[in-house]
């Protein structure tokens, strides 16, 4: 039996409070799920102070989906971390253009991870409809862009289990 090859997930958003630390970890709670540990995952933001706390919308949700994220400390998006990324995963157009504009030798590696994202025979289908930020719109708001994540793993997942 071989083994599948390690594969990393980072998502990105700006400030790494909201968004990309949400789809971090509901995303690993996903591959625990599913028994898929040879794929793994991590959050960065692109104007991302490093050390803040997630917003406590963001921690509250994750509470209710059986996720702790006491311990998150957001990151700005680094070199390094583009570099040991296999996929990097934007939450939004402008997400997108700051990666390309900043780290342009990762290219390859960027896509953007919008609210109807699809994967038809592995390749990455998407309407380009960012993911909406959700700060300052209270729970509701939080809350529809953790149902985006969860209608979109299962997609990701099989898009992913397919990428060379």
């Amino acid at each position: 039996m071989s083994q599948k090859p390690q594969k990393h997930v980072l998502f990105v958003c700006t400030g790494n409070t909201c968004r990309s630390p949400m789809a971090e970890r509901l995303f690993l709670q996903y591959l625990l799920q599913e028994g898929l540990d040879y794929i793994t995952a991590s959050s960065a933001g692109v104007a991302a102070f490093s050390g803040d706390a997630i917003s406590y919308e963001a921690e509250e949700l994750l509470r209710q989906q059986n996720c702790d994220a006491r311990d998150f400390r957001s990151s700005r998006v680094t070199h390094q971390a583009l570099e040991s990324s296999d996929i990097v995963l934007a939450m939004t157009h402008s997400h997108l253009s700051a990666l390309k504009s900043s780290f342009p030798e990762f290219q390859e590696k960027y896509y953007l991870l919008d609210s109807n994202w699809k994967s038809l025979n592995g390749v990455s289908m998407n309407s380009g409809q960012d993911i909406v930020d959700p700060i300052g719109c209270g729970m509701s708001a939080y809350e529809s862009v953790a149902e985006d994540f969860k209608r979109i793993f299962p997609n990701l997942i099989y898009w992913l289990k397919n990428l060379n």
